[in-house]
């Protein structure tokens, strides 16, 4: 069954100003996102997206720059509460914009991303495109991370002696339950309760080492 052709091409927006590239990384994701496709079989993938595959081969003649443009885009779709918050100088409620991020980082990871970190890791992908693929993906993420806690302690929302170290922290904290389903393969947060639930505490153990009174009542 050819879940685009038959149910998903509606979904998908061709406005005008959108370019074949933006459209390609688009319908691509849209397939791996709603097939749960892995990122191993991206030709696969491309074959059932409705899109020519001589287009896309236009675009993306080596399919993993294909791979690393949809990280790059997974990445920016999930900073992007941080990059909002940092472009209008919003930092008064810290809590409910790093809960957002988290929340986001979940969804990328677990849709798309979490695929193309498996596909690295046991693919024997060249050096150079699992570099590229993390630096455009999950290194993209925590720089993102570590510049809004940067600017978040300057405007006297937090307090910590390293915004290194912080970002790692809340990261690492973040990315558990992830890291998990990555490498059982499991969709239960039976230690971590929800997914929401995880992101939450999370985020309040971090603000609880921050020294600022964020957490939720």
């Amino acid at each position: 069954m050819n879940l685009l052709r038959d149910n998903a091409v509606v979904a998908i927006d061709e406005g005008a100003g959108r370019g074949r590239r933006d459209r390609i990384l688009q319908v691509v994701s849209h397939v791996l996102t709603e097939q749960k496709r892995n990122a191993i079989e991206m030709q696969a993938v491309v074959e059932d997206s409705a899109l020519p595959l001589s287009e896309v081969i236009a675009e993306f003649p080596d399919l993993n720059d294909l791979v690393v443009a949809i990280a790059s885009q997974q990445a920016a779709r999930a900073t992007e509460p941080l990059r909002s918050a940092m472009q209008s100088g919003a930092f008064d409620d810290v809590r409910s914009k790093l809960i957002e991020f988290g929340t986001g980082l979940r969804a990328a990871y677990s849709s798309v991303l979490i695929g193309f970190l498996r596909k690295a890791m046991t693919e024997g992908l060249r050096h150079e495109i699992r570099r590229r693929i993390y630096e455009e993906g999950p290194a993209t993420i925590t720089a993102a991370l570590c510049d809004y806690l940067d600017a978040a302690a300057r405007k006297g929302k937090l307090a910590f002696a390293n915004s290194a170290y912080a970002t790692e922290s809340l990261m690492g904290m973040l990315r558990e339950p992830l890291y998990q389903e990555l490498t059982l393969h499991s969709q239960e947060f039976t230690f971590y309760g929800s997914a929401e639930e995880a992101v939450e505490q999370a985020v309040d153990i971090f603000l609880s080492g921050c020294n600022i009174q964020e957490t939720a009542a």
